[in-house]
């Protein structure tokens, strides 16, 4: 259990009536919202059985009886409708896939919390494209780096740095966030130090250095 992570998703959910965990693993997250939040309704769902029965086990071990465990592929068989949808630990594509799963439940969503392990600039493109906005943004270092969205319905205007940097992390940088795009720093210097200008990526590379470098320096002017 990544525990950082996960302290770090419970720290920025919005306050809701209800919950819902979608890939809920060992369940982990779910029974930390019951705890943080005892009167809100939570109920977490899984694609396998495997992780559900590993859910119910955690709920039994911590004597929890009122978190609903639902087998359900993305939100197509979750049978209540919840403020708050959480869907961490997967790729920015599976997330977009989750969503699209059954767009009326996600139509009657208030508020999403979404934290992909990879692609994270791919799902900050598609919600622009989509219909959705950022409200808020964390990243946690956990032995890796997980970045944590924060989304509603609504019209977002982004340009390439939001994309790539978060529109709020860019903005309100914090101390994981300069280490994380300092370290990236690094690597691209190393890549680049030993590739031609003629190389396929040296070009996309290059530019992608550039970015780093002005947001490290200028902030939210760049």
């Amino acid at each position: 259990m990544k525990q950082k992570r996960l302290e770090a998703i419970l720290e920025i959910l919005p306050v809701c009536d209800s919950y819902l965990d979608v890939g809920c693993d060992h369940g982990y997250l779910a029974l930390m919202i019951r705890k943080k939040y005892p009167d809100a309704t939570v109920c977490a769902s899984d694609i396998a059985e495997g992780p559900l029965q590993m859910a119910g086990k955690t709920m039994e071990q911590a004597h929890v009886t009122d978190i609903p465990l639902y087998l359900s592929d993305g939100l197509r068989s979750v049978p209540v409708s919840c403020e708050c949808v959480i869907i961490a630990g997967m790729g920015g594509q599976t997330i977009t896939e989750i969503l699209l799963s059954d767009k009326k439940y996600a139509e009657n969503t208030k508020y999403f919390v979404l934290e992909p392990n990879v692609e994270v600039e791919m799902l900050r493109q598609w919600l622009g494209d989509n219909g959705f906005r950022i409200l808020d943004e964390t990243l946690v270092h956990d032995y890796k780096y997980y970045p944590i969205l924060v989304c509603e319905h609504g019209n977002q205007t982004q340009d390439a740095y939001d994309v790539m940097f978060g529109p709020v992390l860019r903005r309100q940088p914090t101390a994981v966030f300069t280490e994380y795009w300092t370290n990236e720093k690094e690597k691209l210097l190393t890549y680049l130090s030993v590739m031609k200008p003629t190389d396929k990526s040296y070009v996309s590379y290059h530019k992608r250095l550039e970015m780093i470098e002005n947001v490290l320096k200028n902030g939210e002017d760049c």
